[in-house]
Formats: structure tokens, C-alpha cells, sequence
């Protein structure tokens, strides 16, 4: 029955990446590393070390996927900011995984709910800007 209901939601993951844009697609990757982050806390909380080493490892290639996608050519200065913040979310959950400390894992959450949230409230305008000038970067 799992094996099926897994099944299922790759299925509909792949199907949603067919149809995002790419706003959408970083929006999906940050709720995956706050969905990863709280598995691996129950985890934690159940003892289950594989389980806890499998989001963590899940979590951190979600970072590293957003890590790839800084356009350092358009915006250096703020591509670095973001990928020092990544590097940092990265560190900070080995470390939490290494320690198993709960308290870790929150903490972590609430640093970086905030960047999935301004990200998911963007006005739509500034969506469409962001969009305009990858079709423009994508033509030269």
C-alpha cells in the first residue's frame, strides 16, 4: 500500500513540475526542505535514525538544488547573501542531525520560514518580472 501511495505522489510531484513555472519551482523545493526538516524531527522524536539521515540528506540536496539556481551573473551581491544562508541551512542541519537535539530543528524552521514565505507572498507583478527577465537571459 505504501510502495503505491509513493508511487502516486511522485507521479503528481512530476506532473506539477511539468506545469510550474520557475517561481513555482522554488516554492516547491523550499516547502520540501521545511517538509523534510519536520520529518526528520519525528524522526528524531521516534528514534528512527535511517529515517532521520534520509531527510537530512533529502533536505540538504533541496538546499543545494536551490543553491544552483542563484543567477550570480544578474545579482551577485544577493545571490551570494542566498547562497551563504543556504550553505548556512546546510551546516546547521548536519549539525542538528549529528546532535539530535529538537530544539535544532525548530530553530532552523524558524529561519527559514520567513525566506519561503516572503518568496510564496511575492506580489505577482515582481513574479512577472523575475519571469520577463529569464526569457530575456534565455534569448541572449
Amino acid at each position: 500500500m505504501r510502495t503505491n501511495i509513493r508511487q502516486y505522489q511522485g507521479a503528481d510531484m512530476d506532473a506539477r513540475l511539468l506545469e510550474a513555472d520557475p517561481h513555482q519551482v522554488i516554492l516547491m523545493l523550499m516547502n520540501g526542505v521545511l517538509e523534510k526538516m519536520a520529518v526528520a524531527k519525528g524522526c528524531i522524536e521516534r528514534n528512527d535514525i535511517q529515517g532521520k539521515s534520509k531527510a537530512i540528506n533529502s533536505a540538504v540536496s533541496l538546499i543545494s538544488g536551490l543553491q544552483g539556481v542563484l543567477d550570480f551573473d544578474s545579482e551577485p551581491e544577493v545571490s551570494q547573501v542566498f547562497s551563504n544562508f543556504y550553505d548556512l541551512m546546510s551546516r546547521k542541519l548536519l549539525e542538528a542531525s549529528a546532535s539530535r537535539e529538537i530544539a535544532a530543528f525548530d530553530e532552523l524552521t524558524e529561519l527559514f520560514t520567513p525566506l519561503r514565505n516572503a518568496w510564496r507572498d511575492m506580489p505577482q507583478e515582481h513574479k512577472q518580472e523575475g519571469l520577463e527577465k529569464l526569457r530575456q537571459k534565455a534569448s541572449s
